[in-house]
């Protein structure tokens, strides 16, 4: 049966019994932080190994800490420990979390490369060699200006990787550091390196035949 309330009130529009929401707040306005890194390109358009175009946006904090707790969380389920014997997977699972936020699409940067189910398929030399594109790009962004220096054990592993030529090994220094490196190092690198004659030997170098004995 209706109370003597529903009957006093049924006639009065429903809109007017609801509790009002209280007004919202203005908007707070961006730090002086926000706005600075609003305007700071923190990201480049980059060519992936096999994948092609890509943007690469460098993530925060907030997300690197994020992506290091899933990472252990991840190994933690498939049963391998923090341990040196599994840090290369430890590495692996990183990079698609890394690349699942970090690779956008160049022609919209609100929507992502590829899912993490997606990079996680992925084999893990490819994994490495985005890795390599991603380094890059971090170390060309780099605010301290790339390092101001290489130290003296980075330098000794770059020059015995390029005496030895040794491509891929060269490769997982980055862009940034062989640039410093060639500006540093002063090394010689032949653009017109002499054609060898047909007995194998430099045209350059005299044979045993234009040699002429002493005296």
């Amino acid at each position: 049966m209706a109370t003597r309330l529903d009957r006093m009130t049924s006639g009065i529009p429903k809109a007017a019994l609801e509790t009002p929401d209280p007004p919202k707040a203005a908007p707070a306005a961006p730090t002086r932080l926000e706005a600075r890194m609003g305007t700071i390109a923190r990201g480049e358009d980059v060519v992936l190994p096999i994948l092609g175009d890509a943007y690469i946006q460098l993530l925060g904090h907030e997300a690197s800490s994020a992506i290091e707790a899933a990472t252990f969380e991840a190994m933690a389920k498939v049963g391998l420990p923090p341990t040196t014997m599994n840090a290369f997977a430890y590495d692996m699972n990183r990079h698609a979390r890394i690349f699942a936020l970090a690779v956008r699409d160049p022609d919209d940067h609100s929507k992502p490369f590829g899912s993490l189910a997606g990079w996680l398929k992925l084999d893990d030399d490819m994994l490495v060699a985005c890795s390599l594109v991603y380094a890059d790009v971090r170390d060309r962004l780099d605010p301290m200006g790339s390092r101001a220096a290489l130290d003296g054990a980075t330098m000794n592993e770059i020059n015995d990787a390029f005496e030895k030529k040794n491509a891929k090994q060269l490769q997982s220094f980055g862009v940034a550091q062989l640039s410093l490196w060639l500006l540093t190092s002063g090394v010689q690198l032949s653009t017109s390196p002499t054609p060898p004659s047909t007995d194998g030997q430099s045209s350059s170098e005299p044979t045993t035949a234009d040699s002429t004995s002493p005296g």
